[in-house]
């Protein structure tokens, strides 16, 4: 399961299963080096291809780069008229793989009835053993819900978010507003000042900080719930409709001495984790959960159980394994324009 990753580098990642991102490059050496240490017959890699067709360059290079002879990239015999024997492709390592359409203008359709299909197959392979039954469970986010949000700005410069805050009732009003297809800002009032955090877009993740959310909607639903910087939260969007009701004079004061920087939040946030399955506590001292929950104040214990908040359960045990952290204690940092 193959998606963009930073520095250009794709990562091999399931949100569904108990696993870590892995650099690809890594995974095709280790492949590469234990492939025929039991059998010599040929292997067969399913790829499921989520990146970008810039980092699927890069996958592609790395298979030649690192398999070498031993990836098969054409017949054995130009005129054979059946497929090869396993015998014959001893020693190969075989891509299956969808074939981008000769038309560039029809990749959008292909790539997204691909990732339908293997939503799809996954969903069903993990629930079919349930009586016999087919049970759909995670609805698919939508990529784009973003845009139907009245905090969203699709096309609003700095000054100009400035402007609508000063006209803000108080603090945790907030928006966000993009300045290109990987970077956005969310422009809020804290402590009586207009500050401003960037968010970075890597593949299907948007970063905060050291935060990383599926999505803008997650993004801002989580702050809404935790603090963004020291102890606001997120509280009331803004754009021009709510403010002509609203009706409040411009405080020409809020703009931040600091303004030119962007914050970075991560220096007051402290550990939070998001569960990717759900757990059932099997003693007093843990905490039960369902997947998706925030489990915040998280402390790192050693022999793979933390303890954290959730709920009414404070300062309770859970297995490290069924969460992933998303943020991380750093120094503070600021950005500028």
């Amino acid at each position: 399961d193959c998606w963009d990753g930073p520095d250009n580098q794709p990562v091999i990642y399931h949100g569904f299963t108990l696993t870590s991102k892995i650099k690809f490059v890594d995974v095709v050496k280790a492949i590469r080096d234990n492939a025929f240490v039991v059998s010599d017959y040929p292997l067969i890699l399913s790829i499921e291809n989520h990146c970008s067709l810039a980092q699927q360059k890069i996958m592609a290079t790395t298979f030649v780069d690192v398999f070498g002879e031993q990836l098969l990239g054409y017949p054995l015999d130009s005129n054979e008229e059946c497929l090869p024997s396993p015998e014959q492709l001893k020693h190969k390592i075989l891509i299956k793989h969808k074939k981008l359409p000769s038309d560039p203008n029809d990749v959008d359709d292909i790539m997204h009835n691909v990732e339908k299909d293997f939503t799809f197959m996954e969903d069903e392979l993990s629930n079919s053993t349930k009586n016999g039954i087919l049970y759909l469970e995670d609805e698919m986010d939508k990529p784009n819900a973003h845009l139907e949000k009245e905090w969203f700005h699709a096309n609003l410069q700095r000054p100009e978010a400035e402007n609508m805050l000063k006209r803000a009732p108080s603090d945790g009003s907030f928006l966000v507003r993009k300045k290109n297809d990987s970077e956005y800002a969310i422009s809020f009032r804290a402590e009586g000042k207009i500050k401003h955090c960037k968010i970075f877009r890597e593949g299907r993740l948007y970063t905060i900080g050291t935060a990383q959310f599926e999505s803008l909607v997650e993004l801002v639903e989580f702050y809404e719930k935790h603090p963004l910087y020291r102890k606001m939260k997120l509280k009331h969007p803004i754009n021009e409709e709510i403010l002509r009701r609203i009706g409040i004079m411009p405080d020409h004061d809020s703009v931040d001495m600091n303004s030119e920087l962007y914050l970075d939040p991560r220096f007051n946030t402290k550990p939070v984790c998001r569960a990717l399955w759900d757990y059932q506590a099997q003693s007093t001292d843990e905490m039960t959960f369902c997947k998706g929950a925030f489990i915040t104040n998280v402390i790192k214990e050693d022999g793979g159980w933390w303890r954290g908040d959730f709920g009414d359960y404070k300062g309770a045990w859970f297995p490290a394994n069924f969460c992933e952290e998303i943020n991380q204690i750093e120094p503070e940092q600021q950005y500028g324009e």
